[in-house]
Formats: structure tokens, C-alpha cells, sequence
């Protein structure tokens, strides 16, 4: 019996997913012990451990028994790591697709990392299959160690160090890695000049770089010879070119120089962000290209109104697919407390301009500068619409008349195939009037809202919301996309804690009775079908005076949800 129980156990630790089952119980640094006792294990302990995310420290532990120095403090290894030790590492390292490595030398001496260098062979490299690295140093001992993560297999690059620390990466990148996919440089400083160096360094390498896909970069890096080497990119698709929030940086440089591209520069860009003025480099000829499909626009809060309609003229001009568009409202501190710049005439030019937008986001943290019933005319120039958000993160003051729960309605009128909406609204005030009569959604599937929007009595709200809702459709609190709009509960007021929860207890209750609307759906999609033909065939005369195809509707106003 006793030799029985031996050879099953020999057996289970020869199935790599029963190891991999034991080994989600362990923590990291037991992982690190498991790594050294076997091949089959270490494959296993080093998968699961990597899924983590790993690190310097990580590789020590692997490598040899560690301890921190008494002087210093800093990580270095008991015993020296020898040649079979590193064969044994290479088993997984070869495995390894993806780093991130933010102060890679953070708490490891300069000794142990040359341990680790020294039992490398000639040639060799610690991850030679390595397609992805976020280095994020901020230390130059760190930073020269930069070039033993660099390898041909490199595909993805992004860079979150300090300006200071950048003079030799474009070149190191250049050398060693020219198959790169993807370039992303994400500066943390928030005093900013940008070397000359760095900027013919960086064309340089773009030069390069002849399979890029993708490129973001900080808008004061775009030279005439940056721009130039991006253009002639064959499979340049996504490109991001701006200045960051909060932070002080040098202008464009592009303002002042002459560009000269190629005949058709950019033949393959369909995801473009950028700053509202880049646009206009060139007279728009330059990154304005037909094959634009989402456009990204960062726009100061004091742009004029006639620099907006040159914008949706030039998309009129040279986007005709151009589906997705969203503004970003930019509010130096500076320039103190401006109204929004987007009202219902430059909504209604933007969308004029673009008739085969599907989506819309507007995001400020003031609401757009829109009343409910100039929101009512809107409504029905969003018919091809499948997403729109208005400043569903804005943190206020609400204006005179602002949008209310009633004015959800117009856009279930006339946007049939609307999937996820968001309007910053005040559902202070339940309307009295049943909106089932009007128009109902039935391809709704998120309704979203922020901490920021005021709700006193939450089971009138969705008591009015089942009414005209999709089965469904959820209510979704929208995570913020800037630091500015972005709430962390535990550390809000009562007030804003107070409006989340009434918020998801919304939700709750339209969850509760899902199953009673999803009876009455039918009904509603039969209804909306013959609407979707009638609005097909008199697309045309959707405004025309006495037009109102929604006079017909068999649903009475009675609210069959509820029971009222």
C-alpha cells in the first residue's frame, strides 16, 4: 500500500494543471522556492507566478536564495547563481511575452544585477521572446540596464520615464529592436522642454520602425520629420499626438515649419488623437485623411465657435466614413471658469457634417451648454446614432432648464438604433406624464450616469425609466476618463456616496423587473419595426411641418409595469 501511495503521488505531480491547481494557493514567494526544485514544477510555479506580473526581484528569487543587505538594505544573493541554475530559469523565460518594469532597480544592489549579467552566455538575453515591455524608470542607475530588456522580438514599447532619462532610448530601440509594432511615450514630468536631440533621435528611429501600426506621442515631439517618416507609414493605423492634462509643455513645434508629405501620406490611419490645432497643420491636408474611421479631439474650453465650424466643415470635406468622434474639453487653470464652448448649433453642425456618425461623446466637466427643450430639436439629427454621451461626467453647476428624465424621451423617439446613452441630467423631478404613450427604446442596452447627478426618490426614477426602457438595458455608473471628473468613493462626501447608491438601487429595481418588461417587448419591437420602415422611406421629410409619424401608437399611457 505504501508503495501505491508513492507512485499516484509521483503520478499527480507529473499532471501540469493539478500543479497549476496547487500552486493558485501558494503566495509569490513560495512560488519562488517551487521554481527551484524541478523542471516540471518550476514550468508551473514560474506560469502562475509571471501572471502576476514580473519583476527584478522576481528573477532573483528564482535564480538563487536572496536576502536584503544589512548596510543598505537592498536585495542580493546568498549564494552566487551558477550556470545550471540559469539553464534551469531559461525553461520559462523563453515563455515570457510581456513586462512591466517600473524602477526596475528599485531595492536591488548593482552586485546581484551583475550576478545575473555574468551567468548570461555571449549573445544572450534574459527574455528572448519578449514582445511587450512598459519601462517606467525614473532613476539613471536604473536606466542603464534599459538596453538588457531590448530585443529583436520586441513588439510593443511604452515609455513612462522622465524626459531627462530619454536621450538614448530611440536609438538603443532603433538598434535592437527594428520590428517594432507599437511606440507609445507617456511623459510624467509636468515642466517640460523637449531636446532637440530627443526629437531627431526619435525620427530617426521612426525611419526604422517600417511594420509601426501604432504611435502616441507627446505633441511637442511632432517635428516636420517626424510627421514625415509617420506619413509614409503602410501600416500606421492608430496615432495619438497631444499634449497631457496639467502638464506644462512646449507647443507643437509643427506651427512654425514648412511640410512636405507624400502624395497620399497616412494610407492606412483609421484611429486619430490629437489636439483640435494639429488638425489644421498643412490646411488640414496633412492627418486628415478618408480613411479615418474614430477621431480623438482634445479642444481648449475658449476655442471659438468659427474654429468648431472650420473642424466639422473639414470633416465634411474629407471623412465621409468617419463613424466615432469624441471631444475632450480641456480647462487650464488659467483661463478660470468658462461655460461649456459646445451648444445646440455646433452639435447640429458637427452632426450635419458627419451623416454616418455612430458615435458621439462629448466630455467636460461642466454640461454642455444645451436647455431640455434645445435637446428635444437635437434629438432627431441623432437618428443613425448607436452611442451618444453629453458630458455625463460633468461635476456642474447645471444651467437654466437643464436636461431632465423627460428629455431621454425625444432620443427614443427618434434614435431606433441607440445601444448605450448618457446625458448629464438633473432627476430631481419625476415627470408626471406617462412616457410609454411617446416612444419606448428596444435597443437600449446602457443607460449611463454618474455620482454627480442629483436623485432624490430612486423608485420613482425607475418606476418612470421601466416605462420606456429596453427590458435590458442597465443603468451604468460611466468610469471617468480624467483625473478631474474621477471619484473614489471612500474618500467622497456623504452627499456623493448618498447619489451612488440611490443610483444602484436604480438598477436594482429595473433588474427586479426585467422579466415583467421583457413581456411587454414584443409589443414594442413590432411598433419600432414599422417605425424603422417609415423612417427609411421618409427620412427626408422627418422635420417637414404636420409630419409626426409617432401620432399612431396602439400602447395607451397606462403604466402595465407597476401597476398604475
Amino acid at each position: 500500500m505504501p508503495g501505491s501511495y508513492y507512485v499516484q503521488e509521483s503520478r499527480f505531480w507529473r499532471v501540469p494543471e493539478l500543479i497549476a491547481e496547487v500552486l493558485d494557493y501558494l503566495r509569490n514567494a513560495d512560488l519562488g522556492t517551487c521554481a527551484r526544485i524541478s523542471h516540471t514544477v518550476s514550468h508551473e510555479a514560474l506560469r502562475k507566478l509571471y501572471k502576476e506580473g514580473v519583476s527584478l526581484q522576481d528573477i532573483l528569487a528564482i535564480l538563487g536564495p536572496v536576502a536584503r543587505g544589512a548596510i543598505r538594505g537592498e536585495m542580493m544573493f546568498t549564494k552566487k547563481p551558477l550556470f545550471h541554475e540559469w539553464q534551469r530559469f531559461c525553461y520559462y523565460a523563453q515563455f515570457v511575452e510581456s513586462l512591466s518594469c517600473k524602477d526596475v532597480m528599485k531595492g536591488i544592489s548593482d552586485e546581484a544585477f551583475l550576478d545575473i549579467l555574468l551567468i548570461v552566455p555571449p549573445g544572450g538575453v534574459i527574455f528572448p521572446r519578449l514582445r511587450v515591455l512598459e519601462w517606467g524608470e525614473s532613476r539613471s542607475s536604473g536606466m542603464r540596464r534599459f538596453n538588457v530588456f531590448i530585443t529583436a522580438s520586441l513588439r510593443e514599447l511604452v515609455l513612462l520615464s522622465p524626459m531627462r532619462l530619454l536621450p538614448s532610448v530611440f536609438s538603443t530601440v532603433s538598434r535592437s529592436s527594428p520590428h517594432l509594432r507599437r511606440l507609445l511615450v507617456k511623459i510624467p514630468d509636468r515642466l517640460t522642454v523637449v531636446p532637440a536631440q530627443i526629437q531627431e533621435q526619435l525620427a530617426t528611429a521612426l525611419a526604422t520602425f517600417r511594420h509601426l501600426q501604432q504611435v502616441e506621442i507627446p505633441s511637442a515631439f511632432l517635428t516636420a520629420e517626424v510627421l514625415r517618416w509617420l506619413s509614409e507609414k503602410h501600416h500606421l493605423a492608430t496615432v495619438s499626438i497631444h499634449s497631457y492634462p496639467h502638464t506644462y509643455m512646449q507647443p507643437c513645434p509643427l506651427k512654425d515649419e514648412p511640410v512636405r508629405l507624400a502624395y497620399a501620406p497616412f494610407p492606412s490611419l483609421t484611429h486619430l488623437t490629437c489636439d483640435i490645432d494639429i488638425l489644421f497643420i498643412g490646411g488640414g491636408k496633412l492627418l486628415v485623411v478618408p480613411s479615418i474611421r474614430k477621431l480623438h479631439l482634445h479642444i481648449p474650453v475658449n476655442i471659438s465657435e468659427k474654429r468648431l465650424k472650420s473642424c466639422a466643415a473639414l470633416f465634411a470635406s474629407k471623412c465621409d466614413d468617419l463613424e466615432s468622434l469624441s471631444l475632450l474639453i480641456r480647462r487650464p487653470m488659467a483661463l478660470g471658469d468658462y461655460p461649456s464652448p459646445i451648444t445646440e448649433n455646433i452639435l447640429k453642425v458637427f452632426l450635419r457634417a458627419m451623416p454616418r456618425l455612430l458615435s458621439l461623446d462629448i466630455d467636460d466637466v461642466r454640461p454642455v451648454s444645451i436647455t431640455a427643450p434645445e435637446l428635444e430639436q437635437l434629438a432627431p439629427l441623432c437618428h443613425n446614432l448607436v452611442e451618444l454621451n453629453l458630458c455625463v461626467h460633468a461635476l456642474g453647476p447645471p444651467i437654466d432648464n437643464s436636461p431632465d428624465l423627460g428629455s431621454l424621451i425625444p432620443f427614443a423617439k427618434h434614435c431606433l438604433d441607440l445601444e448605450v446613452l448618457g446625458i448629464y441630467m438633473d432627476a430631481t423631478d419625476v415627470p408626471d406624464h406617462s412616457p410609454i404613450s411617446f416612444a419606448t427604446f428596444t435597443r437600449l442596452r446602457q443607460l449611463n450616469v454618474y455620482y454627480n447627478m442629483e436623485i432624490i426618490y430612486e423608485r420613482g426614477v425607475a418606476e418612470y425609466l421601466c416605462q420606456f426602457l429596453s427590458p435590458d438595458t442597465r443603468v451604468h455608473i460611466k468610469p471617468a476618463t480624467r483625473p478631474e471628473t474621477a471619484v473614489d468613493l471612500a474618500d467622497s462626501s456623504e452627499r456623493v456616496r448618498v447619489l451612488a447608491r440611490r443610483w444602484e438601487d436604480v438598477d436594482k429595481l429595473l433588474v427586479e423587473h426585467e422579466p415583467l418588461r421583457a413581456l411587454l417587448a414584443p409589443a414594442y419591437t413590432r411598433v419600432r419595426m414599422a417605425d424603422k420602415i417609415l423612417d427609411n422611406m421618409s427620412r427626408g421629410g422627418r422635420t417637414a411641418p404636420g409630419f409626426n409619424r409617432w401620432d399612431i401608437n396602439p400602447l395607451s399611457g397606462t403604466n402595465y409595469l407597476w401597476g398604475t
